[in-house]
């Protein structure tokens, strides 16, 4: 690979491994297992990071409506990561938006 095919690559690798960092780890995930029920699953989730994802009213929390703004936080991140990709890579890239842009539609319409 030459310097040019690296120097393509080098700011959206930067920019994944700092969207990186915001991830949920190990620990956080068994802390998370652990929770009984909803409106304490969600205020972990906005102590975590995800306090504009979870833009509801406490009394319109729902299993369905979480998992929708979760898939759909989750498409917005490909997107991103799309669009810091370099042409070659979007190829692939568009293939796993879609992938998980049908499944959001999916689980859309079940919560209907």
């Amino acid at each position: 690979m030459g310097i040019t095919e690296i120097k393509d690559y080098a700011y959206p690798n930067a920019r994944i491994r700092a969207m990186k960092s915001h991830l949920l780890d190990r620990k956080d995930f068994e802390r998370a297992c652990r929770i009984d029920s909803l409106s304490s699953f969600v205020g972990f989730l906005e102590d975590n990071g995800y306090v504009n994802l979870l833009d509801i009213k406490e009394m319109e929390y729902t299993q369905n409506l979480i998992e929708e703004n979760l898939l759909m936080h989750l498409i917005d991140n490909y997107k991103k990561i799309y669009e810091l990709s370099h042409k070659r890579a979007r190829n692939f890239m568009y293939e796993r938006i879609m992938r998980h842009e049908i499944s959001a539609i999916k689980c859309i319409i079940n919560s209907k």
